[in-house]
C-alpha cells in the first residue's frame, strides 16, 4: 500500500468542500468586556486635583476639630467619674467628624489629592501635638485666650496630644495614597489590555487573510 493513499476516513488537504486547520482566531467576545462602554471614563484634570487640594485642606481639618470638639465634651463628662454619664452633643459632633473623614477617603476616588493634602497636613500638625505638646497647647491658648472657646480648646487640645490627630492624619494620607497607586495601576492594566487587543485583532485578520 502507497504511503501517499489517505487513511480510511481521513480527507486529503485540497479536497473541494473541505478546508484546512481553522486559524487560531480569537472570538470578539473574549474582549467586549474590556471596554463596555462606548466613551472612556472621565478623567480628573489639573484643575479638579487643584480643588481637590484646596478641598482636603478645608475638609480633613474641619471634619478632625468637630470630633475633637466632641471627644472633648465626652471626656469632659466623664472625668470626675465615669458614671456611664454621656453627652449627646459630644456624641453628635463626633459623628459628624467621622463623616467627613469618611468623605474625604471616598473623595479619593474623584481625586487622590483631596485625602493626600489632607491627611499630609493633619499629620504635620498631629505630630507637634504628640511630640511637642506643651508648644501646642500654648498656641492653642493663645489663639483662643479671651474667646468662650479657651476652655473647648484646651480640652481638645488634651485629646489631641494623645496621638488622635497623628493618627487620624496617618490613615487619610495612606487612604490617598492608596487610591492613587491604583489609578496609575488601573491605567496601566487599561493601556496593556489595549495594546494587547489591538495586537490580537491584527494577528486575526492575517489569520484570516493567510485562511
Amino acid at each position: 500500500m502507497s504511503t501517499s493513499d489517505p487513511r480510511p476516513g481521513s480527507t486529503p488537504p485540497g479536497t473541494p468542500g473541505t478546508t484546512g486547520p481553522e486559524p487560531a482566531v480569537r472570538a470578539t467576545d473574549d474582549r467586549e468586556d474590556l471596554f463596555p462602554g462606548p466613551h472612556a471614563p472621565r478623567r480628573t484634570g489639573p484643575a479638579g486635583h487643584l480643588l481637590g487640594t484646596v478641598v482636603g485642606l478645608v475638609l480633613v481639618p474641619a471634619g478632625l476639630a468637630v470630633a475633637l470638639v466632641g471627644e472633648s465634651r465626652i471626656l469632659v463628662a466623664q472625668t470626675d467619674g465615669w458614671d456611664a454619664s454621656t453627652d449627646v452633643v459630644g456624641i453628635v459632633l463626633v459623628s459628624v467628624g467621622v463623616l467627613l473623614l469618611a468623605a474625604t477617603v471616598y473623595l479619593g476616588v474623584w481625586s487622590p489629592t483631596v485625602p493626600i493634602v489632607g491627611g499630609l497636613v493633619t499629620a504635620v500638625a498631629g505630630g507637634v501635638f504628640l511630640y511637642a505638646p506643651s508648644l501646642a497647647r500654648d498656641t492653642v491658648l493663645a489663639l483662643l485666650d479671651g474667646t468662650s472657646w479657651r476652655t473647648t480648646g484646651g480640652n481638645a487640645t488634651v485629646a489631641a496630644t494623645s496621638g488622635t490627630v497623628l493618627l487620624t492624619g496617618v490613615l487619610v494620607l495612606v487612604a490617598g495614597l492608596t487610591a492613587w497607586q491604583s489609578r496609575r495601576r488601573g491605567k496601566a492594566i487599561g493601556d496593556w489590555r489595549a495594546r494587547h487587543g489591538a495586537h490580537a485583532a491584527e494577528a486575526d485578520r492575517a489569520a484570516a487573510e493567510a485562511s
